[in-house]
């Protein structure tokens, strides 16, 4: 169950050429979850069904039951103020409390305020209106924040398996869960600078954004504590991270007469998430540095497969032919060593693309509608596919099936293959985790094609009627090899090898749209 509460009250004013509208308001939601489950075996006959559970013989039947309840208090004020229509300001402050935090942090207090200048308004811009039909200059400041932790600041019990004695079956219990009395709110800070721009009547929109943002206290469920605790995992504040982007949009309206409307939209954004501060007890493998990406990936670099003839590496010393060879690239004080350890491991990259697009058409011709939507990544590392995954011996000796490019695997009569040999390699490990499957990856992708027709109705029976086949997700262009390259995830550094998502599905349909 759930219980929402909003009381606002507005104030708006107009002195002249200023004007004011203010706003303060009080939320309180409470969301409440109660369940029960009863369950029983060995009954005389099945006429009963789930109508008489009491009938079971099982000496232990299966019940259950849980109970949760958690609130949000909020307090909050808006302000809006222009002069001249030109002139813009609005401030915010907001004040959240949750009930998953102790009393001393459960508050907490998120401000903002934002400008805006209508720089086409201005006198010494009249000369410039029919090129220029909009013009806005604007920049802001505003932190918000999470809470969505769960209940984790008390330490919790319970059930933890059954127990035998003297021919009794008793249930355990024990710990479940560590408490941590300090967690608090996670907060996200940003900044942002826009610029909107408006030529020829608007029928040219281009809209760019720059944002800088930090998300401070960072809610983490599964900390890690020493392994001699009774509770190995812990919820806790950790770190900062730090992402910074350009967001880029582009509207046209191409054509625009009696007949004919076309309009084009096309969408840009690039983003790069790193950490700013790492949690207290941060030890940094060799490889790692405070400020890495978010979601990096760290490898060993390979060069090639092993031929033969080649001289073995003194630090692969059971490697084979059609094997791949590991680059020794560093020891502890930077220099080659002979070895293979963390410090030959390195920062490949991000599994974030470069950037990614959006790209809209929509046509109208008289009673005819048309629209294609494209989206799409670029710039993306992305590891071994499934197709290369079933290639060769890096799969679980039972499975039977294996794909095409089991057929071109290295052997003696194969030599000139990116596969390597099917024999289980002793450095399996480095493998899984080395640059040697790694690429950069695009996409683009046709999300959705549509075409109607709109049927002319006597307006006193229908008010419209509107026929239309669509097709969604008809093709794909991209140099992934693999399943698909939005859901192919299979990536054995990450050690989700049985993870596997299907593509993306195509499909067709008819419809009708009746509006009375």
């Amino acid at each position: 169950m759930d219980l929402l509460t909003d009381l606002t009250a507005t104030y708006v004013k107009e002195i002249g050429n200023h004007s004011l509208t203010a706003l303060v308001g009080y939320s309180f939601q409470k969301m409440t979850s109660e369940w029960v489950r009863a369950g029983n075996d060995n009954f005389p006959l099945d006429g009963f069904l789930y109508n008489n559970l009491g009938a079971g013989n099982n000496a232990k039947p299966d019940v259950g039951s849980s109970a949760s309840t958690s609130s949000m208090s909020s307090y909050f004020a808006r302000v809006n103020y222009s002069y001249l229509g030109k002139y813009l300001l609005t401030a915010t402050l907001r004040a959240d409390g949750a009930s998953n935090f102790m009393p001393s942090e459960r508050w907490g207090y998120f401000p903002s305020v934002s400008v805006g200048w209508r720089f086409t308004d201005e006198a010494f811009m009249e000369s410039t209106e029919n090129i220029l039909s909009n013009g806005k200059l604007r920049a802001g400041y505003g932190e918000t924040g999470n809470s969505n932790v769960g209940l984790r600041i008390y330490d919790t019990y319970g059930t933890s398996g059954s127990y035998a004695f003297n021919d009794v079956r008793y249930v355990g219990m024990g710990a479940t869960k560590l408490g941590n009395p300090k967690l608090t709110w996670e907060t996200t800070k940003e900044f942002n600078i826009g610029l909107d721009l408006g030529f020829l009547d608007n029928r040219i929109n281009l809209t760019a954004e720059y944002y800088d943002r930090v998300i401070s206290d960072l809610l983490q469920t599964d900390v890690p504590l020493p392994f001699y605790n009774e509770i190995t995992t812990i919820a806790d504040n950790i770190g900062e991270t730090r992402g910074k982007g350009i967001e880029l949009t582009l509207n046209t309206v191409n054509i625009k007469n009696k007949d004919w409307f076309w309009s084009t939209d096309l969408t840009y954004a690039h983003n790069e998430d790193r950490w700013k501060t790492r949690r207290d007890d941060w030890t940094p493998a060799a490889y790692e540095s405070p400020t890495d990406y978010i979601r990096s990936i760290y490898v060993y670099k390979t060069d090639g497969l092993m031929q033969p003839g080649e001289t073995v590496p003194a630090w692969q010393p059971a490697l084979l032919p059609g094997q791949i060879k590991i680059q020794d690239l560093s020891g502890p004080d930077g220099v080659p060593d002979g070895k293979m350890d963390q410090y030959d491991r390195v920062l490949l990259g991000s599994r974030d693309p470069a950037f990614i697009f959006g790209f809209n058409n929509t046509v109208r011709y008289r009673q005819f509608d048309f629209n294609i939507y494209f989206y799409g990544e670029f710039g993306a590392w992305k590891g071994r596919s499934y197709y290369e995954q079933w290639a060769n011996g890096f799969v679980d000796a039972n499975i039977v099936n294996k794909s095409e490019a089991s057929r071109y695997v290295w052997n003696h009569d194969n030599q000139n293959t990116i596969y390597p040999n099917a024999i289980p390699s002793t450095y399996a490990s480095y493998e899984n985790s080395s640059d040697y499957w790694y690429k950069k990856i695009s996409f683009v992708r046709c999300r959705n094609i549509t075409l109607g027709y709109t049927v002319p109705v006597n307006k006193s029976i229908l008010s419209n009627l509107r026929i239309y086949a669509d097709v969604n997700n008809p093709f794909v262009i991209t140099n992934w090899k693999g399943v698909d390259p939005e859901t192919d995830n299979f990536d054995s550094s990450r050690n989700n090898a049985g993870a596997f998502n299907y593509p993306n599905v195509t499909s067709y349909s008819l419809g009708v749209n009746i509006t009375f």
